[in-house]
This record gives C-alpha cells, sequence and structure tokens, in this order.
C-alpha cells in the first residue's frame, strides 16, 4: 500500500508559518512594551528624586525662589513626558494583547489541521490493516482450498 500523505500539507505548512509570524510579531511586541514599561519607571523615579530634592533644597538656608520655578517648570516637563509614555504603553499593551489573541487564534488554526491530519494517519493506517488482513484471509483460503483438494485426490 502506498505512504501516508495528508492532501491538506499545504495548507497545514502555511497555517505554521502564519502561526511562526504571529508568535515573532507578539514576541516583538511584548519586547517593546517591556522597553516602554522600563521608560515609564525611569521617568517615574527621576520624578521622584525631583521632588525630594525640592523639599529639601525648599529646608535649607541658601533656598533661590527662582530655583523653585525652574523646578516647577522641569517637573512639568517630567509629568508631560510620564503622561505620554503612559499612553504610548497603554497603546502597546493594546497591541500586544491583539497579537496575542492573533498568535492564540493561528494556533487553534494550525490545531484543527494537526488534529485532522492524525485522523487521517490513523484511518489510512486501519485501511491498510485491513488490506493486509483481506490478504492474509485470501492467502488462507487458497491455502485450505488445496488443502482440500490434495486431501480429496488421496
Amino acid at each position: 500500500m502506498k505512504r501516508f500523505q495528508f492532501r491538506l500539507q499545504s495548507v497545514l505548512e502555511h497555517r505554521q508559518r502564519k502561526e511562526t509570524i504571529a508568535n515573532l510579531n507578539f514576541a516583538q511586541a511584548q519586547g517593546q512594551l517591556m522597553v516602554a514599561q522600563k521608560m515609564l519607571s525611569e521617568l517615574e523615579e527621576i520624578r521622584d528624586s525631583i521632588i525630594a530634592e525640592v523639599s529639601e533644597r525648599r529646608l535649607s538656608s541658601d533656598f533661590d525662589p527662582t530655583e523653585l520655578h525652574l523646578y516647577h517648570e522641569y517637573l512639568k516637563k517630567i509629568k508631560q513626558c510620564l503622561n505620554d509614555q503612559l499612553i504610548y504603553v497603554n497603546d502597546l499593551s493594546s497591541t500586544a494583547e491583539a497579537l496575542r489573541l492573533h498568535l492564540v487564534g493561528a494556533s487553534q488554526e494550525r490545531q484543527v489541521l494537526d488534529h485532522m491530519k492524525s485522523k487521517a494517519e490513523s484511518l489510512h493506517q486501519q485501511e491498510y490493516l485491513r488490506s493486509e488482513q483481506v490478504t492474509s484471509d485470501d492467502q488462507a483460503s487458497v491455502r485450505r482450498q488445496y488443502m482440500r483438494t490434495q486431501a480429496g485426490q488421496e
């Protein structure tokens, strides 16, 4: 009997490539998200250190009120950067989630075809075993018929 060949093999390979690409896209989005989150936490650390420094400087005797204005402007800029970065992180998070869902869908599509392939292989194997059994039964039947004719001639 001929060897098994899945008739949808090209579709399966296409879905495997699609899943691989989705996996790479998701990994890339996750990497970008991690970098953006790190940047956000660094901006928060800068903001906190500036606030601590201003509080400390206000208590000192050599505090200059014009410095307070500069610190205030710098803090406004840092807060604006924090807001922008937070929006960017949220956008990246949404994108990563969408890519994750796409990856799950691609994986499920591939798994469906994998399941179909395994069922087809199983059916092919059963058919092969059935044909082997028929061949074996035919040989046994011929042998038995031959033995009867030999016994009848004696």
